[in-house]
Parts: C-alpha cells; structure tokens; sequence
C-alpha cells in the first residue's frame, strides 16, 4: 500500500482498506479539489483500485472496469 496522497490510497487488494490510518475514525467531510495525480492514474491504467478517503466518512473504491482499459488500450499507448 502507498502512502495517501490527499486521502487517496493506492491498494492492490481490498483487505488493504484496513490498514488505512482513517479507517476507523471516519467523519464527514467534503473536499472538492482535485486529487487524481499521475501515479494513481497510471495504477488505475494497470487495472488496479484505488482507495478515496478523503470525505472522511466513507470509502470510496475506484477502478477502471474491463471494458474502460480495453479502450484504453486501443486508443492509446500507455507506457508503463
């Protein structure tokens, strides 16, 4: 597991989720601002999740489904 990056976590399994510092001491909160940078994009390119946290109440799991990287992979060449 990586380190947060604005409460966004980059995991390989969902077991994982336990193990986010946050997990057990969620609360509301709503932020806006972007927090997608190029390393969770490119895990989210290699069809893994990622983990948002950052609204402090819930868990929000995000991954691309199969037909989202088989688009990808036909309209662009990602280098890995």
């Amino acid at each position: 597991m990586c380190n947060s990056e604005k409460g966004i976590y980059e995991i390989n399994e969902k077991i994982e989720v336990k193990k986010i510092p946050e997990y057990e001491y969620m609360y509301h909160q709503i932020l806006v601002d972007k927090n997608i940078s190029v390393s969770n994009l490119r895990h989210l390119l290699k069809g893994l999740p990622l983990v948002d946290v950052s609204d402090g109440e819930y868990i929000h799991w995000l991954q691309l489904d199969s037909s989202a990287l088989e688009y990808i992979s036909t309209h662009f060449k990602i280098s890995q």
